[in-house]
């Protein structure tokens, strides 16, 4: 589409992963102008990306941009390389999102994919498709609808080596959801340095380093007094099938950050983090 302001700069993903916090922290910043609201849920929408009513109110949430460098929009969903034949996965034939957003804009987009431990992440989600009434059968984990992503999205090195794919390694940068709370200010220049954006005076004194990245609690308000009362639970053996699910996506992870991650592959901190102590196998 000609005459329209087109993002140069997408969070691609990940799903629970500190996105928001980015995308809040990146909108303080004066040659950032970040789509509000933040998750735009277009490209990975086959139905909308195909038609122009749709695509005409996608590029209208950047109608605002004045002089601002980097022009960006969040949605964790776009890191999603959906395959067939994966009891995790629910393709829609001919629908590619890494492809749309190439299509669309343009080789020279960059992405930023903010990874979490895939076992944390898939509880985060399972947690938060039950708070906000996707799952009111409370259904297991590994039982939950495909379309939801909450086993899939945490399969990293295939999402990312598709990207890199479609794009290029260039393209793309690696930041780690654990620099958020230990090293916010590492992470924000982390970001910048990949877009060769200026750090201006004060700048990360205005970095809110007090939200909140676990919205559980704050969710959870959504269901009704009975349901917070007795919350789905997840139960040490679905960790342990989890960790052996990502075992390969956290190798590939601490590999191209070049950063031990054992605390991703601690089977015995993930269990104590996420199982209640009263539940067993």
């Amino acid at each position: 589409m000609s005459g329209v302001t087109k993002p140069n700069l997408i969070i691609v993903g990940a799903q629970k992963s500190g996105t928001t916090w980015l995308h809040k922290q990146l909108s303080l910043h004066p040659d950032f102008f970040m789509s509000e609201p933040k998750e735009l849920n277009f490209f990975n929408n086959a139905d909308q990306v195909s038609n122009e009513e749709k695509q005409a109110e996608y590029f209208a949430h950047f109608d605002a941009v004045t002089d601002q460098t980097f022009i960006g929009e969040s949605t964790p969903h776009y890191f999603w390389k959906k395959v067939e034949g994966s009891p995790f996965s629910n393709p829609r034939p001919g629908h590619d999102t890494a492809t749309c957003l190439h299509a669309a804009l343009g080789p020279d987009l960059r992405m930023i994919a903010s990874l979490r431990d895939p076992v944390s992440r898939a509880v985060s989600a399972y947690y938060h498709n039950f708070a906000v009434g996707r799952n009111p059968e409370k259904r297991g984990i590994f039982w939950c609808d495909p379309s939801m992503g909450i086993v899939d999205l945490g399969f990293y090195k295939r999402h990312w080596e598709h990207f890199v794919e479609v794009f290029s390694p260039a393209n793309m940068c690696m930041v780690l959801y654990d620099d958020i709370s230990k090293n916010p200010v590492g992470y924000i220049r982390q970001v910048l340095r990949f877009l060769k954006a200026q750090e201006p005076d004060g700048y990360m004194d205005s970095l809110d380093l007090g939200e909140k990245i676990n919205y559980r609690a704050r969710l959870m308000k959504r269901r009704t007094a009975e349901e917070r009362a007795d919350p789905p639970v997840i139960r040490p053996q679905e960790v342990a099938a989890l960790l052996e699910l990502y075992r390969e996506d956290i190798r590939f992870v601490s590999e191209m950050t070049k950063r031990p991650l054992p605390h991703w592959s601690d089977l015995d901190g993930l269990i104590a983090k996420h199982c209640p102590a009263d539940v067993k196998d």
